[in-house]
């Protein structure tokens, strides 16, 4: 992250449940969302670069993780989210 000059903010939710998932398959994930939002923010003044990775708990117990970047894309803030669920990556 360092060399993107990026600033990452983490939100983590309170709670959090086991989830069936690969720890390598969850972290290749993470990092090519991550390393997607650094892209994505390229051009921007090191200043503007954030990412926000939060994890949410849903009602049923269910964990969403989200990346979120000030990059081009879809509106001002860019969502490169995804859920883990108990069946494994769903996003």
């Amino acid at each position: 992250m360092l060399n993107y000059s990026v600033t990452l903010q983490t939100f983590l939710a309170q709670e959090s449940p086991v989830v069936n998932i690969g720890r390598v398959q969850i972290e290749q994930v993470l990092i090519n969302l991550i390393m997607n939002a650094c892209d994505a923010m390229e051009s921007l003044d090191a200043t503007e670069r954030a990412i926000i990775l939060r994890t949410t708990l849903g009602e049923d117990k269910s964990m969403s993780i989200s990346v979120i970047d000030q990059g081009v894309g879809e509106g001002a803030l860019t969502d490169r989210s995804g859920a883990a669920g108990e069946s494994g990556w769903q996003g």
